[in-house]
């Protein structure tokens, strides 16, 4: 049978370990072009292209093998369980179930949801770890959004409050019938 798995000595797996930093430095820089060809001077040193492994075909699977073993996912193996039970589709919170209804409308104090949180975003962006006075303010995050629709929430009035709530009840109640019909669809029917 034909293996064509690249086998490398315990040197060679060294070597190109050592080089991962420096892989992903120049990765991140996008500077691979500088990267390969000390990278591939350094290699044919200490093992010289033969006619079994030509210089050619070195060169594809040492970038294969970086391409392979620098991933997020590289050295994270998972096993999928079977056994554990299904994740029911995640409703939206209450806030955000406030800033679907109401985003762009006039409260009945005039305010409207998404114009106190394109304010007020570049003043909270500016006391993060992360500004920088010569960036661009960057695009308002979920978590957020969500903070201020709950402290704006809080302060309507009861029958909007309610209105809000029912609407919640009705969308958790109507994800709940949508997972029970997936599940009835999974069963095994013999």
């Amino acid at each position: 049978m034909n293996n064509n798995k690249w086998q490398l000595t315990a040197s060679q797996r060294k070597f190109l370990q050592d080089n991962i930093i420096n892989y992903k430095a120049n990765q991140v820089n996008k500077q691979l072009g500088d990267f390969w060809p000390h990278l591939f001077a350094q290699w044919f040193e200490c093992w010289p292209a033969t006619d079994t492994a030509p210089m050619a075909s070195v060169k594809l699977k040492l970038k294969s093998w970086y391409n392979n073993n620098t991933r997020v996912t590289a050295n994270a193996c998972q096993v999928l369980n079977l056994n554990q039970p299904v994740k029911r589709t995640q409703r939206p919170a209450l806030s955000q179930t406030f800033c679907t209804v109401w985003w762009s409308k006039k409260l009945p104090d005039g305010t409207i949801l998404r114009d106190v949180i394109e304010k007020e975003w570049p003043e909270e962006w500016k006391t993060r770890p992360d500004y920088t006075p010569e960036a661009k303010v960057p695009r308002v995050p979920v978590t957020f959004i969500n903070k201020v629709a709950k402290r704006i929430f809080k302060l309507q009035s009861p029958a909007i409050q309610e209105d809000i709530v029912d609407r919640h009840e009705r969308l958790k109640a109507a994800t709940e019938e949508s997972d029970d019909e997936d599940e009835d669809e999974d069963e095994d029917v013999t």
